[in-house]
């Protein structure tokens, strides 16, 4: 199986928001039960993603295996407010059941890493 890794663009934007409501409902399942499912696909959700994925300041990749997306991440370079310092944060990353312990996080969160250094 190939995987790969990309920046997400705009056409991806429903992909991420899938499989941002599979971490919500795992979430909401095994940590925090009053987690709001609808938030992902509702107005603050949909403005969260896109903006992650059209700002400079953020990041988000896309895990494909052959051609299908099996994951994602999203994070960015935040400002600290007291230190004349930048920081990266990832914010969140899910990968889909079936294609988990075969290193596909561990290529998502390498380049995230590679992008915070540019």
């Amino acid at each position: 199986m190939k995987v790969s890794i990309e920046k997400a663009g705009k056409g991806h934007l429903r992909a991420i928001q899938n499989l941002n409501l599979l971490l919500f409902k795992k979430e909401k399942k095994d940590y925090d039960n009053v987690l709001n499912l609808n938030w992902t696909f509702g107005k603050e959700g949909t403005k969260y993603f896109k903006e992650k994925i059209t700002k400079p300041s953020s990041c988000t990749l896309l895990a494909l295996a052959n051609g299908k997306v099996v994951g994602y991440l999203a994070g960015g370079l935040v400002k600290e407010k007291w230190y004349d310092v930048k920081s990266a944060e990832l914010e969140n990353m899910f990968v889909l059941k079936d294609y988990r312990k075969m290193g596909i996080g561990l290529k998502l969160y390498a380049a995230f890493k590679k992008w915070c250094r540019l």
